[in-house]
């Protein structure tokens, strides 16, 4: 098989399946069709596969009956078939227009289950021409009305829908989800020719994967409800479907066998134009097996069968086959008379397709809102509702800003709450650092202080061992040749008693009580440094004994010094010495 041709079987596949089992041509659940018009529908149904045309014009003849004219709805209804007619031919400029009319009338109907079933319609001719966002937009809204509506039937359209834009796009598991969503909705309503249908959409879903022999037991599957609800075009096009596969896998015996079986059934249902497309793809298998003589007469068979009921797009595709195969058996000039077959038809068909305004395939789902003719119609009824909704949107909206004051008037208090509850926390924190802070300097303090005075009270130990040797020395009868060795010693002694002890004591004092000079002078500036000194003693408080042995003074003349202290600081007699000097 030549390659345009392979390529254009593989690429369809898809398409074949959800043409033909989301447009079988029956009435929409929501339908009500008069009396009057069930005889054109049924006709309609019997032209539709083998006399396409004739069915369009028998719609066409429909829509202008005075029955019609009135009945917005039953006017939607024939344009939605007229639009699958020509989607089936591939005529997508004029499946639009159909559609549009139907989606039009069906918005003067009011009718939310129908208008979701046109936005579907509109969606799958997108769908058939690769252009994926816009019939996602369709679908999704189609969906969402139905799920509004609660029509599981038009759900589980949706659904799958969905499901074949997710899989065209190569999202696998996305359209795997929505197929068995499809497939559980229909088994609850326990309908097999439909779980059927979502079977056979599953299987494509592996077969794109390359699960071979998993897509191949969903279609068995799937053939099988089908055969069970006695609905043999779709038997046959389950055939159809597994010889595509077999022969996507160069199993070609086993694709002609389920192609023939196909043709079998489509020939005993008078199907022609299935029958002609599987009689070329017969004639693919004959080709790939290498019979050409048995592809060259089924490609012919095809070719006039094509013809004869002006089926012109699949009627390129057996001109284009058989141009393919003679080229192959190098009769160039058969092959080049069928190309300029090909040439000829093609510009035909393109030049007819110009004239049918392709611009409305471009239209998104705002370019199909209600004409102006519906708003005139609607016009005081939407105003009144849309009073109405106003009326409820503010008063849901000053409920609701109501409530979110009330919820933001009590986090403000709580956040407040943990605000006052913090500066606590850090308050009590730093008077707790604070309190260690004066807790260590005072451990400090009293360090420095005990430090002092064990430096003090070692001066004075000094200065009594001193006092002592000078004494045991003095009483020491000696000769008058060491007199003067024993003398020099004493004055050693005394100088080292005199030596500057004290100037290291205050220089430490001072380190320790660093402004206890300078606060005490500016508060008592007319004492004397030996007065000073004392009081610093005071400050360490140590006894009058120790002061008195480290200033070389009598404990009397200490006592003296004190009571001229108290006298010059001007202190009270109940008021003790020692505690008024600590404040420096």
């Amino acid at each position: 098989m030549n390659q345009r041709l392979k390529t254009f079987i593989l690429s369809f596949t898809i398409v074949v399946i959800f043409i033909s089992l989301t447009h079988r041509g029956y009435a929409q659940p929501s339908e009500n069709i008069p009396d009057t018009l069930s005889t054109y529908f049924e006709k309609y149904q019997a032209l539709k596969r083998n006399n396409p045309y004739q069915a369009v014009a028998l719609m066409k003849e429909a829509s202008q009956l005075d029955v019609v004219q009135d009945n917005p709805k039953v006017k939607s209804s024939i344009f939605n078939r007229i639009g699958n007619v020509y989607l089936d031919l591939k005529i997508y400029s004029l499946a639009m227009d159909a559609y549009f009319e139907s989606l039009k009338n069906i918005n003067l109907a009011h009718d939310e289950n129908g208008k979701a079933y046109c936005l579907n319609d509109i969606g799958n001719v997108y769908y058939a021409l690769n252009n994926y966002e816009l019939p996602r937009q369709y679908y999704q809204q189609s969906y969402e009305i139905f799920e509004k509506t609660s029509d599981n039937y038009g759900m589980a359209v949706a659904s799958n829908n969905l499901g074949m834009v997710a899989l065209k796009t190569q999202n696998y598991e996305k359209a795997l989800a929505y197929f068995q969503k499809a497939y559980e909705i229909r088994k609850r309503q326990n309908n097999l020719g439909l779980m059927a249908h979502s079977r056979l959409l599953i299987a494509q879903v592996f077969l794109e994967q390359g699960y071979f022999e998993k897509a191949i037991k969903y279609m068995k599957d799937a053939k099988q409800m089908y055969a069970r609800d006695r609905e043999p075009d779709n038997v046959a096009l389950v055939d159809s479907e597994l010889g595509e596969a077999y022969f996507t896998y160069k199993k070609y015996a086993e694709a002609l066998h389920f192609y023939e079986s196909s043709l079998n059934l489509y020939t005993l249902k008078q199907q022609h134009l299935e029958v002609g497309k599987t009689t070329l793809k017969i004639a693919s298998c004959y080709e790939h097996l290498e019979d050409l003589n048995q592809a060259e007469e089924n490609a012919h068979r095809a070719y006039k069968l094509f013809e004869s009921y002006k089926l012109e797009s699949q009627k390129l595709d057996a001109i284009l086959f058989l141009s393919n195969l003679y080229i192959k058996e190098k009769r160039y000039k058969d092959a080049s008379e069928y190309q300029n077959s090909y040439i000829t038809l093609k510009q035909g068909i393109d030049q007819r397709n110009s004239r049918s305004e392709f611009s409305k395939l471009l239209y998104s789902i705002d370019a199909f809102k209600e004409s102006q003719e519906v708003k005139q119609l609607k016009l005081i009824n939407d105003k009144q509702k849309i009073r109405t909704k106003l009326l409820l949107i503010l008063f849901c909206l000053s409920m609701l800003f109501l409530f979110f004051l009330i919820i933001w008037f009590k986090q403000k208090r709580k956040q407040q709450q943990m605000m006052n509850a913090k500066k606590r926390e850090i308050a009590e924190l730093e008077i707790y650092k604070k309190e260690q802070e004066n807790e260590r300097l005072n451990r400090e303090l009293n360090f420095r202080n005990n430090e002092l005075a064990s430096k003090a009270i070692s001066m004075v130990k000094t200065n009594e061992f001193i006092d002592d040797v000078v004494k045991m020395l003095q009483q020491l009868i000696i000769p008058k040749n060491a007199q003067r060795s024993v003398n020099q010693i004493i004055d050693k002694l005394h100088f080292f008693k005199k030596d500057d002890g004290w100037k290291e004591f205050e220089v430490r004092f001072e380190k320790v009580h660093s402004d206890f000079y300078r606060n005490i002078e500016k508060r008592h500036p007319n004492l004397t440094p030996n007065e000073r000194k004392i009081c610093a003693f005071l400050r360490l408080n140590m006894t009058t004994k120790e002061i008195s042995a480290l200033t070389y003074k009598s404990a009397k003349s200490i006592d003296v010094a004190r009571s001229r202290l108290r006298k010059k600081m001007d202190l009270p007699r109940d008021e003790n010495l020692i505690t008024y000097l600590s404040q420096f």
